[in-house]
């Protein structure tokens, strides 16, 4: 509970780091044609954006509600199992910047 208020404190700073961290993917595949990097990049920041999401969609089914959080989470969980790792970070960026 303590981390969830935590990680909602600093909403602005996570939406920063996500998108920070897509644009360095980004810059590393079609600037340097650099794949790993940008495979890298997509991949933290799809963690650190599903962090405070997850979290909050655990929350949401203790209490047994299903909220767009469960709904986010579970899109996000299958674009990593299936290792598209810049759909899930574009959904978590995106899903941050509808919540400002």
């Amino acid at each position: 509970m303590k981390l969830q208020q935590q990680l909602q404190k600093h909403r602005t700073d996570l939406i920063i780091a996500v998108g920070g961290l897509v644009l360095i993917a980004l810059v590393s595949r079609y600037g340097f044609n650099w794949q790993l990097g940008y495979t890298v990049a997509m991949f933290i920041a799809s963690i650190i954006g599903f962090i405070p999401i997850g979290l909050q969609a655990g929350s949401a089914l203790r209490v047994r509600v299903i909220s767009i959080d469960l709904l986010v989470s579970i899109a996000v969980i299958g674009a990593l199992v299936i290792g598209e790792y810049n759909e899930s970070a574009i959904v978590t960026f995106l899903f941050y910047s509808g919540h400002c």
